[in-house]
């Protein structure tokens, strides 16, 4: 069954009447840093292993559906030829789509209830039949992918034919780029991050990533996401209190990583209402957790907000009052009681920091 996902941390938060006291994770919560460093990495470097060939085409699928517009759809093979050189992975593209992670849910009985933004129920089979559909239960829901073309517009004979063959289209540009929007989401679809109860790593064992990541400016080159933007909200207008709580690894850093202190301070360490606390731990050795940090250090912490599942479930064994989120990646699972809450792409800048007012939109 699909979890609700809550839309904006500032709309859910602002109201509250007391003063929040947070503490919150850095990592893939402010700023996007293992999906960032995978991204550049593999632009760079062209030769690469099947899996991360695997990365790379379903972003760019996703980028030709985004360019399929209202009322008209276009096919597998048509997807597949650019992006593969060969309409022989048309079958490829098809499994992919009809199993992607906009697919419907079980829980979503209209049609108006499932928004995809990529569009991928655009795309129908070579012969023109509508295609399959797969819900998060494995079961077909091919009648909602023909009701929501229909609302566009696109007519289905009764045995699921396109009925009108001057809809296909064919216009697509930018095939053979990877859009960093969609490579973005496609990392959160697939298991790449290991989750320890202490920190998180890259499953993925690829030198030129860890390069990348390691490099000294990349804390200023990686994008932020949108729980920076409204986090930075409900900072400047002082309905909360922050304490970043980060992980290092003590194998690398002694005392921090001192790119992570200056990125800090010329962003949220503007504020007085807002701290950086550094936990130091070691692969394999068992060592105080986040969730024992807090209960000792911060009793009366209202929110704790971290993308690692074990951290937050061991949190909340800890305080079990504890109110416990996470920005929503689809592949990552959760603890029931984690309040999940959508994490975008932003553009969010540094600059933005130093401004009196800024919208929330991204």
């Amino acid at each position: 069954m699909e979890r609700k996902v809550i839309e904006s941390l500032y709309n859910h938060f602002k109201d509250t009447e007391k003063k929040l006291k947070i503490v919150c994770d850095w990592d893939e919560v402010i700023q996007s840093l293992e999906p960032f460093a995978l991204y550049q990495s593999l632009e760079e470097k062209k030769n690469h292993s099947a899996k991360l060939k695997g990365l790379l085409n379903a972003a760019k699928v996703y980028n030709l559906c985004s360019q399929v517009p209202r009322g008209r759809v276009s096919t597998y093979k048509l997807i597949s030829s650019p992006i593969y050189g060969s309409v022989r992975f048309a079958r490829q593209v098809g499994n992919f789509l009809k199993n992607c992670s906009c697919s419907f849910s079980t829980e979503m009985t209209e049609i108006d209830d499932y928004q995809c933004p990529r569009g991928c129920y655009r795309v129908i089979r070579n012969s023109l039949h509508v295609g399959e559909l797969i819900d998060d239960a494995g079961e077909s829901r091919v009648e909602m992918k023909i009701g929501k073309l229909r609302k566009e517009e696109v007519e289905f004979d009764e045995k699921g034919y396109l009925v009108r063959k001057e809809l296909i289209f064919r216009g697509f540009s930018d095939s053979g780029r990877t859009d960093w929007k969609f490579f973005f989401e496609v990392f959160w679809e697939r298991s790449l991050v290991d989750y320890s109860p202490y920190g998180s790593r890259l499953l993925i064992d690829f030198p030129e990533q860890a390069e990348r990541k390691n490099h000294p400016q990349f804390y200023q080159s990686a994008p932020f996401l949108s729980l920076a933007r409204e986090l930075l909200m409900l900072v400047k207008e002082n309905k909360a209190d922050v304490v970043f709580l980060s992980a290092f690894d003590k194998g690398v850093f002694s005392d921090g990583d001192p790119r992570k202190k200056k990125i800090f301070a010329e962003t949220f360490g503007n504020f007085p209402n807002c701290s950086l606390k550094l936990i130091g731990f070691k692969w394999g050795e068992n060592q105080k957790t986040k969730g024992e940090w807090v209960k000792e250090n911060m009793p009366d912490c209202d929110i704790l907000l971290d993308d690692n599942p074990n951290i937050l479930a061991d949190a909340l064994t800890q305080n079990p009052n504890l109110i416990a989120v996470a920005p929503y990646y689809p592949i990552v699972k959760h603890n029931d009681k984690v309040i999940l809450i959508k994490n975008n792409l932003s553009n969010l800048s540094i600059e933005d920091f130093k401004k009196s007012n800024f919208a929330i939109s991204n």
